[in-house]
């Protein structure tokens, strides 16, 4: 999937200095429950990415977003992948 640009829609669970941890097929009570927790603690259900992005200062936990990415996505748990742009939604 290299070089092809890939979208994804999900909630931000943790933001770190480069990446967003971004959890997809998740409801915003199911966000509530486990955004204080650590990542071993998830359910395998939760498909969790890392996103790397330069400039994330205007996102906080638990916003909604469209994630762009070329596709390219590293297999690790969670998976990694570097964002192209990251967009807040309703």
């Amino acid at each position: 999937n290299q070089g092809r640009v890939e979208t994804v829609e999900g909630y931000i669970v943790k933001i770190e200095s480069n990446k967003i941890l971004f959890a997809e097929n998740i409801t915003l009570d199911k966000l509530e429950a486990i955004k204080d927790k650590p990542i071993g603690d998830y359910n395998d259900d939760i498909s969790l990415i890392y996103f790397f992005y330069d400039d994330l200062s205007n996102f906080q936990v638990g916003n909604k977003v469209r994630v762009l990415y070329d596709g390219g996505m590293d297999e690790s748990n969670p998976a990694q992948a570097s964002a192209l742009e990251i967009e807040v939604i309703k």
